[in-house]
C-alpha cells in the first residue's frame, strides 16, 4: 500500500511539471509586405549576363541547380555567347569550342559526329549523346551538332555525375551543355545566310514573339 502511495505521488509531481513547461508562448507577429506595386519582369531561365565584349557570360547552367554566377560555384565552367557564335561564324559545337584551351575536338576534317576530349576524357566518342541539351543528355541532335538552334554553348569542366546525371558513356572529363534559344522580352525576325562554296549555302530564320497581357507567354 505504501509503495501504490509513493508511486502515485510520483507521478502527480511528473504530470505537473509537463504542464508547467507546456504554457503558451506568444510570439510577436510578422507582417510580410509586398514591393508597392512595382512591376516584376524576371523570366524562368534568364541567362547569366555576359562580361563586357558580349563574348563570354558570368556564369552558366550547373544541372539541377539551374542558372549560377561563376563566382558562386566551385566549378570551372565557361559559357559562349550567341554573339561569340555569329561574330565567329561557328556552324557546330566544335567551332566554338576552340575558344576553350580545355576541350580538343576529335572528329576528323569532313567527319561525320562531333567528338571531343575535356582534360584529357573522352566525350560523345562513338556518337553516344553525351552532349546536354538545355541540362538534359540525350536531347540533343546526333553526329555534327549545328548552332542554329543555340542561343550559349556551356563547358563544364570536371566530374558533373552530380549535376546532370551519369552520361550515356560515362564521360568524367566535363559537360558541354547547349542552351536553346527561347522567346526574347523584344519581338525578333531576323534572317541569316551562310555561304561556304560556290556549289553550298543555305540560311536560316529566327522568329521570337511573346504573348499575353503581361507579355508572359513565348514561342
Amino acid at each position: 500500500m505504501r509503495k501504490s502511495v509513493g508511486l502515485c505521488a510520483a507521478l502527480a509531481v511528473v504530470v505537473g511539471q509537463d504542464a508547467a513547461a507546456q504554457e503558451t508562448t506568444v510570439l510577436e507577429r510578422i507582417v510580410v509586405e509586398g514591393l508597392g506595386g512595382v512591376p516584376l519582369t524576371a523570366t524562368i531561365g534568364t541567362l547569366p549576363e555576359a562580361y563586357p565584349g558580349g563574348q563570354v557570360a558570368r556564369g552558366g547552367r550547373l544541372g539541377l541547380l539551374g542558372n549560377r554566377d561563376i563566382m558562386d560555384t566551385p566549378f570551372n565552367i565557361g559559357s559562349y555567347t550567341a554573339q561569340t557564335i555569329e561574330d565567329q561564324g561557328a556552324r557546330t559545337v566544335a567551332d566554338v569550342m576552340i575558344n576553350d584551351p580545355s576541350v580538343r575536338s576529335t572528329h576528323s576534317t569532313g567527319g561525320i559526329v562531333d567528338s571531343f576530349y575535356i582534360r584529357g576524357f573522352p566525350i560523345n566518342e562513338g556518337n553516344f549523346g553525351e552532349v546536354a541539351f538545355d541540362g538534359v543528355f540525350g536531347v540533343a541532335p546526333t553526329y555534327r551538332l549545328f548552332t542554329d538552334y543555340a542561343e550559349r554553348i556551356e563547358v563544364l569542366k570536371g566530374p558533373a555525375a552530380l549535376l546532370y546525371g551519369i552520361a550515356p558513356n560515362s564521360s568524367v572529363g566535363g559537360t558541354i551543355n547547349i542552351v536553346p534559344k527561347r522567346a526574347a522580352e523584344v519581338d525578333l525576325t531576323r534572317f541569316t545566310a551562310d555561304y561556304a562554296s560556290n556549289l553550298q549555302g543555305g540560311g536560316h530564320v529566327d522568329v521570337s514573339r511573346r504573348f499575353g497581357a503581361e507579355r508572359q507567354f513565348g514561342v
